[in-house]
């Protein structure tokens, strides 16, 4: 895959090690090796999930990008997928979807509301999951705030 070093076989458990030896070669068929230990970290669990954006503008048209999504994890090195789960704060999950990290509107905010509530699960590599509940505010970007000098 170019820039990601992947298995053949099952690797071993928390604590095996691996010598390894990689070796890159150019289009001029030059070459360079290099020596690398590596070590099988415990799978450690999602602790937390995280959502750039706190609030979103009623005007907000379908498809448009809500917020990023992350993941609290202590294994640095994980990857993670996302999904809308069901669950307590789960009310309005039907106005969103998710592409890889990216919350996404899947409809039209519903007219009247001053809150949105979504639950978000994150999945990582050992396929342990975490869920936490979001609440948007949504905000009407018609009001406008002005501050009078003086």
């Amino acid at each position: 895959d170019g820039d990601r070093l992947g298995t053949v076989a099952a690797i071993g458990s928390a604590g095996t090690t691996y010598p390894i030896r990689i070796r890159a070669t150019d289009g001029d068929g030059l070459w360079f090796e290099e020596d690398f230990v590596l070590a099988v970290d415990a799978a450690l669990p999602p602790t937390g999930i995280t959502l750039s954006a706190g609030s979103i503008a009623s005007s907000l048209p379908p498809g448009a990008l809500v917020g990023q999504l992350g993941t609290v994890d202590g294994n640095s090195g994980d990857l993670h997928s996302y999904t809308l789960a069901n669950g307590a704060g789960d009310n309005d999950n039907s106005l969103f979807v998710i592409a890889g990290a990216e919350l996404r509107l899947a409809s039209a905010v519903p007219a009247g509301r001053s809150s949105l509530l979504l639950r978000v699960a994150t999945t990582d590599l050992s396929g342990a999951t975490f869920e936490a509940p979001f609440a948007l505010e949504v905000s009407d970007p018609s009001v406008r705030i002005r501050k009078d000098a003086g």
